[in-house]
């Protein structure tokens, strides 16, 4: 069956078909486009030559299920002397089988047939435009502009020469220690005057040439109200034009430069590190780990930053550039106070005559800030002055099957169960009916062995809801499934391959607009039958060989180079923001409630959209929690105060040592302020006690005053370096200080910059003893103490 499925070994009556032969024949591939109104066939043998200079004439074609031709006839185009490979248009078609049809006459005279079927269909969700409507989401504010200047809420860009002369961002007055510069051939290029195309609340559209003896360049830049900016720049040779080099230089401040953040499909090999003190080429793109389908060491992502404050640099594809393989197309030049991060579009020599366009991204950091009371969501969970959400995971507690869009069957009655529990109206003595009834009508898809299991999400999804005050749907972000009708249609739209692959997979789709439209559609669904935000899964970035959906290429060597949907991801969370900004649940400073899973793949133009990011879905076990994650990774992906995320983090327990484990990884959640936790199991139940009481006392209400270990008030110090400190303060005076081991073992000293009356172990309540305003401690390898001061 598949076999049959992948090959398609089905035709016609009366029609001879030519399976696909690896030895003498060739093999048909396809590729239906509905967006794009297009159809592309490749005939050939994949690793041995099908000759060419037997065929007298080649065309093809595409054939309704009879083999009635529904278009014109196509003369292919001869690959070499491996094939044919030709573009068709999709015409217009009902709903059904049909077939592309390649025909080759031999120069024996036979004909040769071969044929690969596709089905189509047209779907009501098509083309829309959810999400898409052109507002500000809280709590961004509307740009606002100066002569040159462009400011959001956060940050303020300085246009000139093509790029920025200044970027403020956060604390800092200007991240340059010089303008940003494109040089050609070592040369600067000089511009003309800025030329603003559009300057409305949500977005603005600036336009610049920039000149050079034989060259010019335009540069536009589309500046959005997180500081995202996507520049094309379209480059016109005037005649045949050399190109030795052109390199783009971002001339950071060092004090600015501090922390690395680069991706490239990698998920948790990602680097994410401090940037070595040294002077010199300090990093490359060669350097850290590299996915095996990427060629040219190209990266598609960086940040460089000093925590908060940091400027993020990305490009989709190195299309149109010119690389030498053997050097870096990114590095990171220190020289005193000034980190320069290079971009190398070109460093071979290249001649060029045509037009041609090269696209990228900037993205300045921090992008707003988090209110105090984010420190009061938990993740199924409850405590005082918490605010309880509940992902609904696995799927099936909201009774979806695997990776679907939508409930089992497409039976929303169950969400309309868990929306009653949610509201305090439903009937806890009823929940196992309720299941019950629900499987009884939709189970008979399930096979029996998948039936136990999805009954128990259910009823595991009845006690999320009505033990949380808020309900969110898993839903990963790059599924697929053969069995949906619409995959079946736009799969080769979807799935991440240069021909149709006939395959399903729940990280290897691509976010086309398409699937944008078919996923906005089902979100809005669910959240109209009452859930209160989204979840998504598999954020991150992500490469695709297909020509069609974006800018992958055939190198001189043959092989495709991917290109990564770094602006198709983006324009999938944004249109998800606004969705339910507009239809579900908004929180605290007015952010939609929405999630992002983005272990080590928290690239900002993604991050910056969601409200909450989801981190350390890794090394899982018995370990101490400080040897799973350096701190230059937390500060870089998990705190999110690059983007004002709020930080949850997943933590799974085993082995003997559960309560110690549990008191490491608080040693790490209170140094470095997260308490929001999804817990995979394992962890005891001192993880709760101790951030209970903690929340008791007043931590994350507007009483207190937090400051984490990453920004301090300076009036709390330790004689250890390997100690974090991090202090909670209410307004009469009261403090309770987190005294976190990063490795220290032993006696430390804790003293404060006010006057102490009496210090407490906030845990035993056992009195500390005070040599004036200093406390002694004695510290286990990687665990805490509270301290209470009066």
């Amino acid at each position: 069956i598949l076999l049959q499925r992948t090959l398609n070994w089905e035709y016609p009556r009366g029609k001879r078909w030519v399976a696909p032969d690896q030895k003498n024949g060739a093999m048909l591939e396809i590729g239906v486009y509905p967006y794009y109104k297009l159809v592309r066939a490749r005939l050939g043998n994949h690793g041995i030559p099908y000759d060419v200079r037997k065929v007298q004439s080649a065309v093809m074609r595409i054939t309704d299920s009879e083999g009635n031709p529904v278009g014109k006839e196509y003369k292919p185009e001869q690959i070499g002397m491996n094939g044919f490979y030709a573009e068709m248009e999709l015409p217009a078609l009902k709903k059904g089988d049909y077939f592309v049809e390649a025909r080759l006459k031999k120069e024996n005279g036979k004909e040769e047939i071969y044929k690969e079927k596709f089905y189509f269909n047209t779907f009501e969700w098509e083309h829309n435009n959810i999400g898409m409507d052109r507002i500000v989401i809280p709590p961004y504010v509307d740009l606002t502009y100066g002569e040159n200047t462009v400011k959001t809420l956060k940050a303020e860009y300085t246009l000139a020469n093509g790029f920025f002369s200044n970027i403020s961002a956060g604390k800092a007055d200007n991240l340059l220690a010089s303008p940003i510069v494109l040089t050609v051939n070592g040369k600067d290029l000089k511009g003309n005057d800025l030329v603003w195309k559009e300057q409305a609340k949500d977005l603005c559209i600036s336009e610049q040439t920039l000149q050079t003896p034989g060259l010019s360049l335009t540069v536009n830049n589309r500046i959005e109200f997180d500081n995202f900016v996507k520049t094309v720049v379209t480059v016109k040779p005037e005649k045949e034009f050399k190109f030795d080099s052109m390199t783009l230089e971002i001339p950071l401040k060092t004090e600015y430069a501090k922390l690395l953040h680069s991706t490239c499909n990698a998920m948790r090999f990602n680097p994410a590190e401090a940037i070595p003190m040294k002077e010199g080429e300090v990093w490359n793109s060669k350097a850290p780990k590299l996915n095996v389908a990427v060629s040219n060491n190209f990266r598609p992502y960086i940040w460089i930053g000093n925590l908060a404050e940091g400027l993020a640099f990305f490009t989709e594809s190195d299309k149109n550039w010119s690389r030498d393989p053997e050097k870096s197309m990114l590095q990171v030049i220190r020289k005193g106070d000034t980190t320069v991060l290079r971009v190398n579009f070109m460093d071979k020599p290249a001649v060029r005559s045509k037009e041609f366009t090269l696209t990228f991204g900037f993205q300045a950091t921090p992008t707003r800030n988090r209110p105090n009371e984010v420190r009061q969501m938990l993740e199924r969970s409850s405590g005082p002055n918490s605010v309880n959400v509940a992902l609904m995971a696995g799927g099936s507690c909201w009774s979806c099957r695997d990776y679907d869009f939508f409930p089992l069957n497409k039976d929303f009655s169950f969400i309309r169960e868990l929306v009653k529990f949610n509201k305090g109206e439903g009937d806890p003595s009823k929940e196992a009916e309720i299941a019950d009834a629900f499987m009884k009508k939709n189970a008979e898809c399930l096979l029996q062995s998948q039936r136990k299991s999805f009954r128990s999400h259910l009823i595991r999804g009845l006690y999320f809801a009505k033990n949380n005050k808020y309900m969110i749907p898993y839903l990963n972000a790059r599924a697929s499934q053969l069995r949906w009708e619409e995959y079946r249609v736009f799969m080769d739209e979807w799935f991440c391959s240069n021909f149709r692959a006939n395959n399903e997979d729940d990280y290897n789709n691509t976010p086309t607009k398409s699937y944008q439209d078919y996923f906005l559609y089902c979100q809005k669904i669910l959240l109209k039958e009452g859930f209160h935000g989204i979840y998504h899964d598999n954020i991150r970035d992500w490469h695709n060989i297909n020509p069609v959906t974006g800018p992958a290429y055939e190198m001189d060597s043959g092989k495709v180079q991917p290109y990564f949907d770094i602006f198709d991801m983006r324009d999938l969370i944004k249109r998800t923001a606004v969705l339910v900004h507009q239809e579900g649940t908004s929180i605290f400073d007015g952010r939609p409630l929405y999630v992002l899973h983005m272990t080590n793949t928290n690239l900002i133009p993604f991050t910056s959209l969601g409200s909450i990011s989801l981190d350390m879905e890794d090394k899982f076990g018995s370990m101490d929690f400080q040897d799973r994650f350096t701190e230059d990774y937390i500060k870089a992906c998990t705190i999110g105060v690059q983007t004002g995320a709020i930080p949850e983090v997943l933590i799974e327990i085993s082995g003997n040592n559960a309560d110690f484990v549990t008191r490491t990884f608080l040693a790490v959640t209170l140094a470095y302020d997260v308490p929001m936790v999804q817990h995979c199991g394992g962890m005891t139940g001192t993880w709760r006690k101790v951030w209970n009481a903690l929340k008791e006392w007043g931590y994350g209400t507007d009483e207190v005053e937090v400051f984490p270990c990453y920004e301090p008030s300076g009036k709390v110090q330790t004689d250890s370096k390997d100690i974090r400190l991090s202090e909670y303060r209410k307004k009469d005076g009261t403090t309770i200080v987190a005294v976190c081991s990063f490795g220290h073992s032993g006696k430390a000293e804790v003293k404060f910059g006010f006057p102490v009356k009496k210090a407490v172990d906030f845990e035993t309540g056992t009195e500390l003893s005070l040599s004036g305003d200093t406390v002694e401690i004695n510290l286990r390898k990687n665990d805490f103490k509270l301290i209470k001061i009066q």
